[in-house]
Parts: C-alpha cells; structure tokens; sequence
C-alpha cells in the first residue's frame, strides 16, 4: 500500500523531456490497442512506462497522467494547470451558450454548482424512493418467462423515465430515442472525433429540436406546479437562482442544465447497473448473498434510506462494479499552465487524459484486481480508502455533482430487480466486450428472465 503520495509539478519548465511514447503502428498509432481493451492498455502501460506516458492515435497524441500519482495530483492541484472549457467548446455549442457545468471554470462554475448541489444530492432523491421503485417494478412486470432482454436499452429508458419524473415531474418518454440521438451524436462529434457533418444530418437536426423542445416544457411547467405538495427539484432552483451578477438565468442557459440529469443518467446510471447485472450473473455466489441481503431486508419494511444502509453486500456490489468498469475511465483535458510531472515537461495547449481508472486494477491497493470482491470496502480492508486509489466519479473541481444521488438510484433499481426477478445470461457462454458509445456499457448483452416473484 502507498501511505504517501508526493506531488511533482511544477510551472519551472527549464527541461523540456517528453514523457515517454508508447510504440504503434504507422499511421494508427495506439488506436487499435486502445480500443480492443483501454482500460488494459492504459494499466499495461502504466506498469511498463510509469506514471506519464504518451499515446497517439489518428491526427492525435495524449499525454497520459496515470495511477495513483495522476489521482492524487488530479485531486490536489490538477485544475492549477488543467481545462475542461476548449474540450466542452464545440458540445457547449450545439446549446447555443457557453454557460454549461461541465465546461465552467473558476468562480462562475462554483457559482453555478452550488446552486445545483442540493437538487443533485442524495438527500434530495430519498423522498423519491417509493417512485424508483415503483418504475422499477412497472418495468419488470412487462417482463414474461423465457422473454429476452437487452438490459442497457430497458435500463437506460427506465433510468430517463425515473430522472424526467424526480427533477421535473414529467414523464419523458416520448423523447428517449431523441435524447439519446443528441447526446450520443454530439458527444461523438466533441470527444471521439466524429464528422462535424454529423451535427448537419436531418436525423441529429430533428432529434436536436425535439430535445430543446423537451427542455423549454420542463422550464415552463414548473411555474404552474409549485413545490407546495410537491417535493422541490433542482429546476425550481435554478429557476429562482441568479448568476454572479445578480441577473435570473436565461432560458438558453438554464436548457443545458435541465437536460444535464439525462446525459448523466444514460451515460453513468444505466451504464452501471447493466454491468451490475453482468457481474452478479457471472459471479452466482455473491448473487446469492446479495439476493438474499435484499430479500432479509425488505421482509421487514419497504425500501427506504434506513433498509439501503442494511444492505451492505449490495453496497459493496455497486462498488466494486464502479471499480471494474468505470462509466468514466479517464479523464479528458487540454493544458492551460505547463507544468512538470514526474521529472518530465507538460506544455501549454497539449492534450492529457488523467487515468483515474489505472489504480483500481494495482495490485498493491486492490489484491486480485480482476476479482469481484464485494468486502473491498469493509472493515478493516477498507481499500478504497488509500490515496489515489479509487476515483469512480472523477477527481477535481468538476468531480460528479450526482456521485450520492447515482448510488441511490443505482442501489435502488438493483435491490428491486433482485427481489422480483431472476435472470440468466442468454446465451451463457456470453463473453464481455466493451463497447464505447460513447460511455462504456456491455456490447450486446441479453439475459432471460427466468422466475418472477409478487
């Protein structure tokens, strides 16, 4: 175990040393490798390379920060020297409006997150729990014996349905198809290299006006439905928020916020919960005993915060499915101040990914790494708890404003699935591959239901 972790950086760039690069294919570079298994390739690195490395794919390079070393410099001063703005641009743009969380720095962002904080909050999703697990339940029982389901589309419909009705009482059905055509296209476009053509073609043009479409309603109804028998949401504070002038937000720049929960709950929640459902079918004893978790617990009251906190093997599932197969496996960056990192020169404009994910597969904080250990994170091993090792959510001033709220919903939706379905992998002999579109999620993965229980 690491008990210390000092940080080199440093603005003083007299030496000019680039890290070191890893070999590729003409052309190509690194792009094969990374996308046949990123994670791997980013650890396998790491152990040959060290803490900073440089990778390049088509048309471009990355320095990669990694291990605990880029964690806890990440954590410490990471935002001295790095920007999230120029990678966000051409996203941010599609709104219409540079006022965007994700790519807001200094003052006006913290401005912003504090005002969305509490509408994030896993406080603020508790008194939802009734619903989550009403919507979870409505889900299953369209479910019938021997059905095959394709778990990332029915989760990730049931995790919008379950976000449009806790942050804006509107059931956003009729929207799924566009929502994900806008978020997966654009995100695509700013991030993975994309054809900005994509931005032009009449399919992405009209799922792009449906969405802002479903944005302006959440914005209008909620005057008309004050928080009087309702519980308050994070659009009522936004809506009743100023900026740091003192002015109300306008409409163009409250749509991002609004429609921000959805991104998240696609990419993050649905993702998580369908590799959750992976990793407990592949691993039939711990199923068991969380199953049986589950089933104790709920025997004596319903779902409530208090039943959550009992359920600690379900706890430790989520977690450890979060350190196996983060939504997040990196973290995307420009440099806005060189700096030196572990003897070696950053400059100014060059592209960095932070490796958050490289410490979670280190043998020295997590032992069997490629194990699903659901006891990682009780006492006394507590191993997510050593510097730089565990970094789920990200690192930093941007670091996820929904980490609590996602741990609920997730918890939620996978203790009633527990008690009210079986499943099987379908066929059994499924291999994962991990595909990246844009977030990581299970690549053709179905499961039969094979009991239901009332």
């Amino acid at each position: 175990m690491i008990e210390k972790i000092t940080i080199d950086a440093s603005r003083e760039t007299n030496q000019k040393l680039k890290p070191p690069l890893v070999p590729g294919l003409p052309l190509l570079g690194n792009a094969l490798r990374m996308t046949n298994n990123f994670v791997g390739f980013l650890v396998k690195n790491y152990q040959q390379f060290g803490s900073i490395f440089r990778v390049k794919v088509p048309n471009q390079s990355f320095t990669i920060l990694a291990g605990p070393e880029g964690n806890v410099f990440m954590s410490q001063v990471g935002d001295n020297y790095l920007t999230l703005s120029e990678i966000w641009k051409s996203y941010s743009q599609e709104y219409g409006t540079d006022i965007f969380i994700s790519r807001m720095e200094g003052s006006a962002h913290r401005h912003l997150r504090q005002i969305m904080n509490r509408g994030y909050s896993r406080e603020a999703i508790l008194p939802y729990l009734p619903l989550l697990v009403e919507t979870t339940e409505q889900m299953v029982n369209q479910w019938q014996i021997g059905q095959r389901i394709k778990v990332i589309d029915a989760i990730r419909q049931l995790v919008v349905r379950q976000l449009g009705l806790t942050f804006a009482n509107y059931e956003p059905d009729d929207y799924f198809q566009d929502l994900r055509h806008f978020f997966c296209t654009n995100i695509n476009v700013a991030f993975k290299g994309w054809s900005e053509k994509a931005l032009g073609r009449q399919g992405y043009l009209k799922a792009k006006a449906r969405v802002m479409e479903l944005a302006r309603k959440l914005i209008t109804h909620h005057p008309a439905v004050p928080p009087i028998n309702r519980e308050r949401n994070f659009i009522d504070d936004l809506l009743e928020a100023t900026d740091e002038n003192g002015q109300p937000f306008s409409e163009a720049a409250l749509i991002p916020q609004v429609l921000s929960p959805f991104l998240g709950g696609m990419e993050t929640t649905a993702n998580i919960c369908t590799f959750m459902i992976f990793a407990l079918l592949k691993n039939l004893e711990v199923l068991e005993r969380v199953t049986a978790e589950v089933n104790a617990v709920l025997a004596k009251q319903p779902l409530s915060a208090s039943a959550l906190r009992e359920m600690k093997s379900l706890h430790g599932a989520a977690m450890e499915t979060l350190r196996m197969y983060p939504s997040s496996p990196v973290l995307p960056r420009s440099v806005k101040q060189s700096f030196q990192f572990a003897g070696y020169s950053v400059e100014r404009g060059e592209q960095v990914m932070v490796a958050t994910s490289v410490s979670h597969f280190l043998d020295q904080f997590f032992p069997n790494p490629y194990t699903f250990d659901i006891d990682r994170y009780r006492e006394p091993r507590n191993e997510h708890h050593q510097p730089g090792a565990y970094a789920p959510f990200g690192l930093g001033a941007h670091v996820c404003l929904a980490k609590g709220m996602t741990e609920i919903q997730i918890m939620t939706i996978m203790a009633t699935l527990l008690r009210r379905v079986k499943l099987h992998i379908d066929p059994p002999s499924y291999k994962l591959k991990t595909v990246y579109n844009p977030n990581p999620c299970p690549k053709n993965f179905w499961v039969q239901v094979v009991e239901r229980h009332h």
